[in-house]
């Protein structure tokens, strides 16, 4: 089935999740959509630090001067 997409980045996700010649089109969307699914799954499995913000986990990736560490 032909697309129409003009947005380039959107058009080369639309690429990715065609079939790779063994399954049809239904099946790699079907297929690509349970695996988000499990890494959504995975996801909401992650343990976070107790008393820990967001913040000060995002804020540790960096010293002081603003650098990765």
């Amino acid at each position: 089935m032909g697309m129409n997409i003009k947005d380039r980045e959107v058009h080369a996700m639309a690429r990715e999740l065609e079939p790779s010649g063994h399954e049809s089109e239904e099946q790699a969307i079907r297929l690509r959509k349970q695996r988000v699914q499990e890494l959504l799954d995975r996801f909401g499995r992650l343990s976070w630090p107790e008393g820990v913000t967001s913040k000060e986990l995002q804020d540790a990736l960096y010293d002081e001067r603003g650098l990765p560490v």
